[in-house]
């Protein structure tokens, strides 16, 4: 009888452990093993607005400005503009593209630049998570956030800077890849993607 009711006190306390996790946090961590469970849970719903095309979404998950370096010459038009601006302005081009151009207000980084920049190619890539890996952003990057638009609701000093790395093109003998790379700042309500870049 002991013996029995033993048997079955183990095989109680092996079901509970087993089914202690619910599905949805087992397939995050299965997802990204070490990576904390607040950008992944934001990257998720921004992942799901993006293929929705869920501006409203978009917006609340962002901060008030994108830095978009790539969003300022990504048209052959816009790429002549420049060009046409670096000509005419040969002292001062480089700052005003560092500090003032490839910043965009969040509305209109979704409602002008999104079609570009969330094409149906790069959304096949997003989708898939084996594209994707998430990392800490360099502390040599870290005034690249300090833009009032992207860090004024962060502890800009100490606010953790995630990176969602999407492979876009797969590493070969002859070629190093490419991949999509989108920041996510913590600030006091959560992480917000603040930060679009390319590595062509």
């Amino acid at each position: 009888m002991k013996k029995t009711i033993t048997l079955l006190l183990l095989f109680h306390l092996t079901f509970c452990g087993l089914t202690a996790s619910t599905p949805q946090e087992s397939e995050l961590k299965s997802e990204q093993d070490s990576v904390d469970l607040k950008i992944l849970q934001t990257w998720k719903s921004f992942v799901t607005a993006i293929l929705d095309f869920d501006k409203l979404t978009l917006v609340n998950l962002s901060t008030d400005c994108i830095d978009c370096y790539s969003c300022v010459r990504n048209t052959i038009e816009k790429d002549s503009l420049f060009s046409l601006y670096q000509y005419n302005n040969p002292d001062d081009w480089y700052d005003k593209l560092n500090n003032e151009f490839c910043y965009i207000s969040s509305p209109i980084f979704y409602n002008e630049k999104f079609p570009i920049m969330f094409n149906d190619f790069i959304k096949t890539k997003i989708a898939d998570s084996t594209n994707w890996r998430i990392y800490d952003e360099g502390e040599q990057n870290r005034r690249m956030f300090y833009k009032d638009c992207i860090s004024k609701n962060s502890n800009i000093d100490i606010a953790k800077i995630k990176v969602v790395s999407i492979k876009t093109f797969e590493t070969t003998a002859d070629y190093e890849g490419a991949a999509i790379l989108l920041s996510f700042i913590e600030t006091k309500d959560g992480y917000k993607f603040c930060r679009y870049n390319t590595n062509l």
